[in-house]
């Protein structure tokens, strides 16, 4: 075992004549009175007159990094460190500064490896605190394979910090940098604090060259238009990029687009200052794109995509919701010649027309994912819609012309989709609900908010026994029962995940349906919302339930109130003979009644005894003593 002792109490002649020879005691010396200007390799080449230099260090603060005016410089013989100690005055002015020499020496106060002492011979003099330095700097005989694996394990943040210990962690840690492919910012920093621009500088000129992916969506709020040029300067083999409400514009985009032209994904959600020529520019020099988030951008309008997307045929997907500017000419543009695409996001764009919708359906038969949520079908969408044979994921939630004949013709020709939303679709009747029961592969079900009267629980029955579903999501809607609850959980072992808020006939009966016997052995837990429906969680009749380890229940109401079709149950409205008439000055209002309580006299302005001295509880506590000093 080894240890650690003093220069001055415990080191002998030998120990010290091989630091000597370790640390190049003999070719070193000091040098004081530098100029704060004078960079290292100015310093160096002053003094290679006086014979070659090896290794020139000027001391900088460790916290700010500023030149503290004195440096260390190593001679490759001891000749030319003789040199320079015998020099004159004027032989030692640098940057009109006359600079002080002296031999470089050990410290006193630093402590180092005593590689001849044989501990057994001191053992009377050992004691626990030499154990625990003996122990602290013990890392440093570890092989330089061990402390890079070691470092290796560390976040980013950290490495930076081990930099700063000693100049061979900073090289080790700089060996591990080459093994970060994929860089984010997500839980990094607190409170107000974020990445900034130099932030960002410092970590990419370590690792820039080696990332695939690169994410800022976390901390974007510091991040200013000079970052695009920071990330183009350092990541020329970037291919995987979010941006998302990162403050970008058509300049810096261009200028980053112009050096990372590898970029296979790139995601510009709210980003509101891009237009269509900063996407221009993404087109012209990305031409491996194939993954393009355009989401919530209010000033696109599709323009774009002209005379672009012919160089770009490998474009598989493209989002473009809420782009509340984008007009048929532009999404038309992208139709005409990006024929390959898989994947489509449009939802939420008020100003696409039944038109160009006739003819996505026509030009894109590979299209897998189609994402249309409020998206106008018109009329005559059910003849088109068929065509798209190789649909896996639909959303037609809230979307105007879903009728039955849309949903039917969609049945029998997409026989492979997995995941559909029809929420909000208020066309819908059961003959086209009950359809869906001929998609074997259905994993993911969403009928939320579906009319009453139209649709039936038994539609959904029917879907649930082929013994499929993953998920299913029906808030506030009365098209689920307890009956249906528990066919799911009778009949589909790969059930994940319930959603029923805001559905009042939800009883806990269904619990019953996911008592587990101990012999089954599920692999993930099932998750259930059930806020907003007839169970009470605090009752003692389902405290039995908390004992369930593989369910996860969740009394949040998830439910939007108005959205749900039956708004005159929970709203009821006031239309009586006694009511508003046309002509009157004011609108119709609660009676009085409703919301008024038993104690309070209604013919009286102001009740002194219910309502104080004239002060509200929620009231500033402040403008209480002003109100009593008046």
């Amino acid at each position: 075992m080894q240890r650690i002792t003093s220069i001055d109490e415990k080191m002998s002649e030998s120990v010290a004549a091989n630091l000597d020879e370790k640390y190049n005691i003999n070719k070193k010396i000091f040098v004081g009175n530098i100029s704060y200007r004078i960079q290292s390799k100015k310093l160096s080449t002053f003094f290679s007159k006086f014979g070659p230099v090896e290794y020139c260090y000027i001391v900088t603060d460790h916290l700010k990094g500023w030149s503290r005016g004195m440096a260390f410089v190593t001679f490759s013989d001891a000749e030319s460190m003789k040199k320079a100690l015998a020099a004159s005055e004027s032989e030692l002015v640098l940057d009109s500064r006359r600079m002080r020499v002296q031999p470089a020496e050990l410290s006193p106060k630093a402590t180092y490896w005593d590689e001849h002492k044989n501990l057994e011979e001191n053992e009377s003099d050992h004691t626990e605190e030499d154990d625990a330095s003996t122990l602290s700097a013990g890392v440093d005989i570890l092989l330089d394979e061990i402390l890079i694996h070691v470092f290796s394990m560390l976040s980013w943040k950290e490495r930076l910090g081990i930099e700063r210990v000693c100049w061979r962690w900073k090289h080790l840690v700089q060996r591990t940098w080459i093994n970060i492919k994929h860089l984010s910012f997500k839980r990094v920093f607190k409170a107000f604090l974020g990445l900034t621009d130099r932030t960002l500088d410092c970590i990419l000129m370590r690792c820039g060259a080696y990332l695939d992916t690169l994410d800022l969506s976390a901390s974007p709020r510091m991040v200013t238009t000079f970052a695009m040029d920071i990330i183009g300067k350092h990541c020329s083999c970037l291919k995987n990029l979010d941006l998302t409400a990162v403050n970008v514009t058509d300049v810096s985009l261009r200028n980053l687009a112009s050096k990372c032209t590898h970029l296979c994904s790139l995601i510009l959600t709210r980003c509101l200052l891009v237009t269509d020529k900063g996407v221009g520019h993404i087109l012209q020099f990305c031409k491996m794109l194939s993954h393009l988030d355009l989401a919530e951008i209010p000033l696109l309008t599709g323009k774009c995509f002209k005379h672009k997307s012919k160089e770009h045929r490998c474009l598989k997907a493209i989002v473009l919701t809420k782009c509340h500017k984008l007009n048929d000419y532009g999404l038309g543009q992208l139709l005409s010649e990006c024929t390959e695409l898989e994947e489509l996001y449009i939802s939420n764009c008020p100003h696409l027309s039944p038109a160009i919708m006739h003819k996505l359906f026509k030009n894109l038969n590979n299209l897998r994912v189609f994402v249309a949520s409020g998206i106008n079908l018109g009329e005559h969408g059910d003849e088109y819609i068929g065509c798209m044979q190789q649909l896996e994921h639909v959303d037609l939630s809230f979307s105007r012309h879903v009728l039955d004949t849309t949903i039917i013709s969609l049945v029998q020709n997409a026989r492979n989709i997995r995941v559909l939303d029809i929420s909000g679709c208020s066309s819908l009747t059961d003959a086209g609900v009950i359809s869906l029961a001929h998609l074997r592969k259905l994993q993911r079900l969403s009928v939320s908010y579906l009319p009453n009267s139209q649709v039936s629980s038994e539609s959904i029955d029917r879907i649930v026994q082929n013994g499929q579903l993953h998920a299913l999501v029906a808030q506030a809607t009365k098209c689920v029962t307890d009956e249906v609850i528990i066919s799911l959980a009778t009949l589909c072992p790969c059930v994940e995940y319930v959603d029923v808020s805001g559905c009042f006939q939800i009883t806990a009966r269904i619990f019953e349906a996911f008592r587990m016997d101990s012999s089954v052995q599920r692999q993930a837990k099932i998750e259930l919302k059930l806020g907003g429906t007839a169970i009470d969680w605090e009752s003692y009749q389902v405290d039995w339930v908390s004992g369930f380890s593989h369910l996860d229940v969740s009394m949040h109401n998830l439910a939007i109130n108005a959205l749900r079709p039956d708004m005159d149950i929970i709203l009821p409205s006031y239309d009586d003979d006694d009511g508003w008439e046309e002509g009157e000055d004011f609108a119709p209002h609660l009676p009085v009644e409703a919301y008024q309580p038993d104690n309070v006299d209604i013919d009286d302005d102001w009740d002194e005894d219910y309502y104080g001295d004239g002060f509200l509880e929620n009231d500033d506590p402040l403008e209480q003593e002003q109100w009593n000093m008046s």
